[in-house]
Order: structure tokens, then sequence, then C-alpha cells
């Protein structure tokens, strides 16, 4: 085997500074003029650390990997290059390590999943996978459809559960369930029993949701914003949003995936999945990736068998 140049000592963190300005690319595609202060908070680090990072890499690199400013900051084609290069060394050490895990035994399984499904249905799943690989080491990542993206181009999870209406692009996937929607109403409102439940009756209550950044929220309001619809209350988790609605001060809208129904005593829950436009969880992966057993149990068994997913074809 031939030998490898010698590597040029760098004054860092290599990998840490390559990981940085991947997800400052990734940012840069979807608003350039606030990508310094997004990146920056993703990482829990302060701005100007950020901009030191890229600094050091155009020095060693050898001219800037961004140009423009503002609203026109973009990647320049030396950091194009860059970026393609750091993709494949991040990658290849995620796959490197996923390998020496697993060297004495079956590598740890990693998933970057949403708040619903790692709450009602990857507990099960992984029972599963665990009665059949009792040493079976499992990683969860919390993670909505962006998040899940961006670990999986880090090659930091094996597969991510993301919702949407249509299958991520560029990925391998399998459709999972349906996420249904539901109100949940004090069993004492006029509106807990009512034979017909209007939007615009319910635009008028005060609401409680999640934060601005939730995919519950945004689905919700996108029909009940135009019915004067507001949020008056926002909390963390169902279980907060529940508590709510049981003390009467308001009312709110759950994702649940089929044949989960949260215990709330004083709450009246009715599914108005049929006034949403239709929404599913998807399993994602890395096409060029092929899933492992453990990886395929556990999203066999996420798969609700007699619900409304009609098994489909993994795809990629």
């Amino acid at each position: 085997m031939p030998a490898s140049p010698p590597l040029r000592p760098y004054p860092g963190d290599l990998l840490e500074h390559l990981a940085s300005l991947l997800a400052l690319a990734r940012r840069l595609e979807v608003d350039a003029r606030s990508a310094f202060d997004a990146v920056a908070a993703e990482l829990h680090v302060d701005q100007s650390v950020l901009r030191r990072r890229i600094q050091t890499l155009d020095a060693h690199l050898g001219g800037p990997l961004l140009e423009g400013r503002g609203a026109r900051l973009t990647v320049s084609a030396r950091g194009a290059r860059a970026v393609e290069v750091a993709g494949r060394v991040v990658a290849d050490l995620a796959r490197l390590d996923e390998e020496l895990a697993g060297a004495g035994g079956i590598a740890p399984v990693r998933i970057g999943c949403t708040g619903t499904v790692t709450t009602e249905l990857l507990p099960g799943a992984i029972e599963k996978a665990r009665a059949r690989w009792p040493d079976l080491e499992v990683r969860i990542r919390r993670a909505g459809a962006r998040r899940g993206r961006e670990l999986l181009d880090r090659g930091e999870i094996d597969f991510a559960v993301m919702r949407a209406a249509d299958p991520p692009d560029g990925l391998a996937t399998q459709r999972l369930c349906r996420d249904r929607m539901w109100v949940a109403i004090p069993e004492d409102h006029p509106l807990a029993t009512g034979r017909r439940l209007e939007l615009r009756a319910i635009a008028r209550e005060p609401l409680v949701s999640f934060g601005p950044t939730s995919f519950t929220r945004r689905r919700v309001m996108d029909r009940l914003a135009p019915l004067g619809g507001r949020v008056h209350v926002e909390v963390e988790g169902k279980q907060a949003a529940l508590r709510w609605v049981q003390l009467g001060l308001g009312i709110a809208f759950l994702s649940l995936v089929p044949g989960h129904r949260p215990p709330a005593p004083g709450v009246v829950l009715r599914d108005v999945t049929r006034r949403f436009p239709t929404a599913w969880f998807w399993a994602a992966w890395r096409p060029v990736r092929t899933l492992r057993e453990p990886e395929r149990l556990i999203l066999d068994a996420l798969e609700r068998p007699g619900s409304e997913s009609t098994r489909r074809p993994a795809t990629g």
C-alpha cells in the first residue's frame, strides 16, 4: 500500500471545524441572513467561535470558503469543494465508529425521532428488538424533519423518523403510519358533545399549543389562523397541554399515532384528522446504506399492523 502524503498540522479540532462548515453550508441554503446565528445556537457556541472556526479553515485551505454578505452570503467554489470532501470524511468516520463499536458484538442502533413516535411507539419497538438481542444498545436523538436530515447527512444516526405529507427527497424511506389529529376539549364544554365540530368554532376558543417550531402547531394554525384563531398558551409536551385543558383554560390539538389515546380525565378527545391535510410518519435513511437486521426489526415494529398505513415498500 503506497504511503500517504503527510498531513499539514491543523491549529484546532479539524473534525469539529469541518462539521461546523457542513452545518453552516446547509443553513445557508435555507436562510443566509440568519445562518451564523442559527448554526451557533445549534452547536451551542457563541457566534464569534463559529466565525473563528470558518476563518481557521479559510487559512488552512488557502482561501475563503464563503463569499457575499447578508442575504447574499453563500458558499464559494472553494467552499463547495471543501463541503463535498468534509461530508465524505464525516460520514466515513461515523461508519468507522459504528463498525468498531460493533466489533465485539452488535453495533448500536442510532435513531433520530419525533417526540410523538419516541413517546408512543418507540419503547415497544425497542423492547421487541431487545428480546432478540438482549445486549443491543439504542441511542435516541430528539429530532424533527430538518434536524433528522442533518443528522443523517453527518452520519450521526442510522435512520430518522420524520413527519411529512410526502416521502423526504433523496432518501430511502418506509412509510410507518398516519399522523392523526385530535382536539382536546374540557368535558363540560359545549364543543365536547356537538354532533359536528366546526374549526371556526374552535378558532374562537383560547388555544393551548406548542412552540413556534412545532409541526403540529404549524399544521393547526395554517387552518385556524385564517379563521381568527391564535395561541394563548405555549407549553412543552402533550401532558402539559392536556393539563391546561383539564383545568378548563383552553383547547388543544394533539398529534397521535393510530390506536394511541393518552389518559386525560375530564377531557374529551375528538378525532379531526379529516379536517387537515394528510401527514405521515416516515422512516428515512441514506440510500447508500443497507439497514441492519436490528434496524429492520425496529422499523417493522414501528409500522402499525392494521392501521390505515397500508404497508408500502421501502424506496430508495
